[in-house]
């Protein structure tokens, strides 16, 4: 209020004088530029006369924004995180409608967060957990599962090895290490030998070494071996005796019916240019349960993968084809059918592999077509006719997939498969991905 006061009187004698003040700067000769007022000293008419020294007009605050404070320095990010390590949450989800031929359609959802953790430049650490619903098709309630996808710990020794142990993604051939995420696939579905009958284990319980090395000026090699829990022959199930079983977790329980018996093996790669690898795996192990006769089974594996950017095409093509021989030993089931099957014996080798190809026009000038993925798919996988459900499965599947950015894409397929002694079915898979 003490400042105001005088403030206003001063306005008020301003207005009053206003006019006659105009009128002796018409006539008086330009007068020297008053010196700044003092606080309690008299004010002169020539100082009332100009307001604008004693109260100068708000400039708008779109020309003359108010000064910022200059921002403070943020802390280093360990300030925040206890112990100094970093945490990263990534990961995928997906959704899938199949609409069946010859049966009910059926929906599917996934989510499979993966935690990255740093702590420090060499140790390292993941952990994946898979959650997924499907209903049925038979009708009742849908299947739900929650289970721990891989979890391991590795260190960096150097440059070209990294050692770990854990639960990880089985390093045979590309399609599980590389390939198998829905965001990255471009085909809504496995293939065969990855499939319900795969022949290779998606994960394995162990310890693993990975690495690469320069060959020349623009060659690579690569490998990976590990060792670790094999999987288990089935024995005692008359609709699926000679299959393997890999998957050992649900809802985060680990069975292992085979004694701890272990497998091992690994893949080498060598890339004699960018967008060109050639590999080959191989893995032994022995899959007999508990109470039977020690069994063993040796897989091999070969594997091609190309990509290029071809000017005359105007767009991308993307190649790979891959296939594996499993060989397991001869064994009698249910040897004196108590399970009401046996005795049935027979020769258990298999083999199944796929090669698919895609073009992707990059090039091309239209913004919505240079995002889509056109591709088709052909995979087979052959088991013993005297097995239980042998005979060969083969599939064609071409696909049109639409990539809205890199990580999230939406994909219809048509599937035609055909299985021995059966009539041919048909699906039409329509599948959203995002990774993030």
């Amino acid at each position: 209020m003490k400042i105001a006061i005088p403030l206003l009187g001063l306005v008020v004698l301003a207005l009053a004088s206003a006019a006659s003040a105009g009128q002796a700067a018409e006539t008086a000769p330009a007068a020297e530029a008053p010196k700044p007022a003092v606080w309690g000293a008299p004010v002169s008419p020539a100082a009332v006369a100009a307001p604008t020294l004693m109260i100068p007009p708000a400039a708008p605050a779109a020309l003359s924004p108010p000064a910022e404070a200059p921002p403070k320095e943020a802390p280093p990010p360990e300030a925040y995180k206890p112990g100094g390590f970093h945490i990263l949450v990534t990961g995928d989800a997906d959704v899938t409608f199949t609409a069946r031929r010859h049966g009910r359609s059926m929906w599917e959802g996934a989510l499979s967060p993966l935690f990255l953790i740093q702590f420090n430049d060499r140790l390292l650490m993941e952990l994946a957990i898979e959650s997924d619903i499907a209903t049925n098709p038979l009708g009742g309630e849908p299947d739900r599962n929650l289970t721990l996808g891989h979890a391991n710990l590795s260190y960096i020794v150097c440059d070209r090895l990294a050692v770990g142990a854990g639960l990880f993604h089985t390093p045979f051939g590309v399609h599980v290490q590389h390939y198998g995420p829905p965001w990255i696939n471009q085909f809504p579905d496995d293939p065969l030998p990855f499939a319900d009958r795969s022949l290779v284990s998606e994960v394995a319980l162990g310890g693993f070494a990975t690495g690469a090395a320069p060959v020349g000026t623009d060659s690579q090699i690569n490998y990976s071996m590990f060792i670790g829990d094999g999987s288990e022959l089935i024995t005692d199930d008359p609709d699926a005796a000679g299959d393997m079983m890999h998957d050992r977790f649900h809802n985060f329980e680990y069975e292992n019916r085979n004694q701890g018996a272990k497998s091992i093996g690994g893949r080498v790669g060598f890339v004699p240019t960018p967008g060109l690898e050639f590999g080959a795996s191989v893995m032994g192990a022995r899959v007999n349960p508990e109470h039977f006769r020690h069994t063993t089974q040796v897989l091999w594996g070969l594997d091609a993968s190309y990509v290029h950017d071809f000017e005359q095409l105007k767009g991308r093509v993307r190649a790979r084809a891959e296939w594996i021989w499993s060989n397991t030993q001869e064994r009698t089931f249910d040897p004196n059918g108590s399970l009401g099957f046996g005795p049935l014996r027979f020769n258990n080798n298999r083999n199944g592999g796929y090669w698919q190809v895609s073009y992707r026009p990059t090039q091309c000038g239209n913004d919505i077509l240079k995002n889509a993925e056109f591709g088709v798919r052909y995979d087979r996988l052959t088991v013993s006719h005297f097995a239980p459900g042998g005979g060969n499965e083969n599939r064609w599947t071409p696909c049109v997939a639409y990539w809205f950015t890199p990580s999230a894409v939406a994909k219809v397929a048509y599937e035609y498969d055909r299985v021995h002694g059966m009539p041919a079915d048909h699906f039409l898979i329509v599948q959203f991905a995002i990774g993030f």
